[in-house]
């Protein structure tokens, strides 16, 4: 999430934006617009006002006096005028910089300033009224209204660019630019679900840029927080609060909680280019990058800390799209929070994180909100336990108690069996291996007359008779016969309860790739896995 802006960082930025506006206005060769001067000059003063930066409004005011005049006809754009609007733009800059560390003599130079323009206008100093728009409630309100309107023409924009096929990164980026007023402001928690909506918006944004997201996703969300934005402008400006349960917002928080649709499927990079020796693919192992360290205990209870809070906000909510807009930043959190894990709870963690995943996608996080959060914090309180000491196996188990109670959440505990450890690996055999059973490898070289050859691009029978040539040389095998050595396959294969216990590994593999937008092609194979398993466990 974004760090909020102080008030005097927001004043800096606004502030600095509209005295540079003014600079480029009165730099001009020729006579600048007056309509223009007057608009930036009050919201110089305005935005010095809301800051509570007295003697700066001050100032502002007695130049806005000044433009005002020459807009009106009063004066005439002469070099006095010019140069005398020049000085005051470029002192009220300094005075702007130096805003955070402000002194004596910054006083007494805004002082100068504001009595030097006063004189030339011919109007008496008029104090300027103190403390008002950064704590008032009429000020904070004026404030966010025109700021959400702002950022609702900006999010229209971008939405309108994304359905057209011609959004670029630097119009994407603008969106979280024109967020940071708003997100510097501490009131904004008052007035909700503003808060929700705007991580729902940095989260879209977030996702596009990753390419995790179809832009016409993307714009379709963009399009509904614009709307739901102009709302919040209109609430806030006729009613003093948005409406919590207005359909604009309900929309929004709807399609973040839809299911994701696909992106286009990924294309082989063996077929952008000719086949044979002079092609871009190189056959062999590739290299392996280093394994990253796992997380230390703090981290791990930051996490757990994190669920918990996140929990609390999902319970606390006030109204059905502000839960809905916190179910989403959660659906979000849920798929990193098991990378970096200790071995073996990261697995057990990344299980549950699919399973609440569903859950939320499904709409059984929305049908039953408190008992899915209690369901989440039990999950933080867990994780909020481990030290430098904890056996990742202790908490392992409480992790599959938390997935059953999720699947059956969701309507997903059709098991029969128990789930299997998530730190262990593939079920073992169905039965022992006696010495007798081992079958002798040169049993599974191929005949002569079928073994493939170098133009089928293998040499796998040169290999064997290399086999055979050492073999030769080993003392005489006291085993049985051959024939009476041999292990039917059916032997080697899963059956019964083995079989189930496999099953269960390979849907958790099946809904983790699910949800992590696996190609079909990569998941056929552990479906046909899957459907050769349940085959084999009805056989028993």
């Amino acid at each position: 999430m974004t760090q909020p802006l102080g008030i005097d960082d927001f004043f800096a930025l606004e502030a600095g934006e509209y005295l540079e506006r003014l600079a480029t206005l009165a730099s001009r060769a020729a006579a600048p617009n007056g309509d223009e001067l007057v608009r930036f000059t009050r919201a110089l003063r305005g935005s010095a006002l809301m800051a509570n930066y007295t003697p700066i409004a001050r100032a502002a005011s007695g130049l806005e006096h000044l433009v005002r005049s020459y807009r009106d006809g009063k004066r005439t754009w002469d070099t006095e005028l010019a140069g005398l609007v020049r000085e005051a733009i470029d002192v009220l800059r300094t005075l702007v910089e130096r805003a955070r560390s402000w002194s004596a003599d910054d006083q007494a130079r805004a002082e100068r300033l504001s009595a030097q323009l006063e004189k030339v206008v011919g109007v008496g100093p008029k104090p300027i009224t103190g403390p008002i728009p950064a704590v008032s409630e009429s000020g904070t309100r004026a404030f966010l209204a025109r700021e959400a309107a702002g950022l609702g023409s900006v999010l229209d924009q971008a939405s309108r660019s994304l359905a057209g096929g011609s959004a670029g990164t630097e119009a994407i980026q603008s969106v979280l630019r024109r967020m940071q007023p708003l997100r510097g402001l501490a009131a904004l928690a008052d007035y909700p679900p503003l808060p929700d909506l705007l991580d729902g918006i940095e989260r879209t944004v977030d996702a596009l840029s990753r390419l995790e997201l179809p832009a016409d996703a993307a714009g379709e969300r963009l399009g509904s927080a614009a709307a739901g934005l102009g709302r919040a402008a209109r609430d806030i400006a006729e009613r003093g609060r948005p409406d919590p349960n207005a359909d604009e917002f309900r929309r929004f928080a709807g399609l973040l909680l839809a299911p994701e649709r696909e992106l286009p499927p990924i294309v082989p990079i063996e077929s952008l280019f000719f086949e044979g020796d002079q092609g871009i693919l190189h056959r062999g192992t590739p290299q392996r990058s280093a394994t990253a360290g796992s997380l230390g205990a703090a981290a791990v209870v930051s996490r757990g800390e994190h669920l918990c809070q996140t929990a609390d906000e999902i319970v606390e909510a006030g109204s059905a799209p502000q839960r809905d807009l916190r179910l989403h930043v959660l659906q979000s959190d849920l798929r990193t929070l098991a990378a970096g894990l200790p071995a073996g709870l990261d697995v057990a963690v990344e299980a549950f994180a699919v399973a609440a995943r569903g859950a939320i996608t499904r709409g059984m996080a929305t049908d039953e909100p408190a008992r899915f959060a209690g369901l989440i914090r039990e999950a933080g309180a867990r994780l909020r336990t481990f030290t430098e000491v904890t056996q990742p196996a202790t908490l392992i188990r409480g992790f599959e108690e938390l997935i059953r109670s999720v699947e059956k959440l969701t309507g997903d505990d059709e098991r029969t069996e128990p789930r299997g450890r998530a730190a262990s690996g593939p079920a073992a055999s169905p039965r022992a291996s006696a010495p007798g059973d081992v079958v002798p490898i040169e049993m599974l070289a191929p005949d002569a007359d079928l073994a493939p050859t170098a133009a089928d691009g293998w040499d796998i029978a040169a290999s064997f008779s290399s086999y055979e040539a050492l073999v030769a040389g080993l003392p005489p095998r006291t085993a049985a016969p051959l024939e009476e050595a041999v292990v039917g396959i059916e032997t080697l294969l899963y059956q019964g309860r083995p079989a189930l216990e496999r099953a269960n590994v390979v849907r958790r593999e099946i809904r983790t790739a699910v949800a992590a937008s696996t190609p079909m092609n990569t998941l056929r194979p552990l479906v046909d896995e899957l459907l050769d398993l349940v085959e084999l466990a009805l056989a028993d």
